[in-house]
């Protein structure tokens, strides 16, 4: 069996599990998005040193206006 065949094998899986499953992946995956934002959110608060931006305000950028 070659690499190719194995792919195209795969994908007939997934194209599989989509169509029987989709719907309930879809709202699995919308219920759950908020709960995964937060758990992100709470640990790149927790480890700012993993941060690929420095911890600068959001206001810094945008200074108030006169």
């Amino acid at each position: 069996m070659t690499h190719y065949d194995l792919i195209i094998r795969f994908f007939h899986f997934l194209d599989w599990v989509i169509s029987e499953y989709g719907l309930y992946l879809f709202m699995a995956f919308v219920y759950l998005c908020p709960f995964i934002i937060w758990w992100v959110h709470r640990w790149v608060k927790k480890h700012p040193e993993h941060s690929a931006r420095p911890n600068i305000s959001f206001f810094w950028w945008f200074p108030p206006r006169k």
